[in-house]
C-alpha cells in the first residue's frame, strides 16, 4: 500500500470526564488524517443542477435552454461585475438557480 498523502479534516470533538479533562474540555479541531489508497482512485463527482456537459469537447450549457453557456453568464459577471440578482434583471429568461449553479461551476 502507498501512502497517497496526508488529508486535514476539521472535526469537533468532545471529551468526557476522564484523566483530568472537564466534560466540557475539547481536543484541538484539526486532525490530521492519512488517507490510503492503493490501486483504486477516490474520485468525485460534483453534479451540478441546471448545467450539462456532455463531453469534453463541448462547452457546459444549462440544461432548459441549451443555447445558453456557462461562459456567456460569467462574461457578464467578469465584464460588467453584475451579481447574480442583476444578471438575472438583464437576462429575463433565466432563473435565479440557473445563474446560481453557473456561477458555482465557474468558481469550481
Amino acid at each position: 500500500m502507498r501512502y497517497a498523502g496526508a488529508l486535514l479534516v476539521s472535526v469537533p470533538l468532545r471529551l468526557t470526564a476522564t484523566r483530568g479533562l472537564t466534560a466540557n474540555s475539547t481536543l484541538p479541531s484539526m486532525i490530521l488524517v492519512q488517507v490510503i489508497l492503493g490501486s483504486n482512485f477516490m474520485t468525485n463527482q460534483v453534479i451540478y443542477p441546471h448545467i450539462e456537459k456532455p463531453n469534453a469537447s463541448e462547452p457546459a450549457r444549462l440544461q432548459r435552454i441549451q443555447r445558453v453557456r456557462v461562459a456567456q453568464i460569467v462574461m457578464d459577471y467578469l465584464a460588467y461585475g453584475w451579481s447574480v440578482s442583476e444578471i438575472c434583471r438583464q437576462h429575463p429568461y433565466l432563473t435565479l438557480s440557473e445563474a446560481h449553479a453557473a456561477m458555482a461551476y465557474y468558481f469550481d
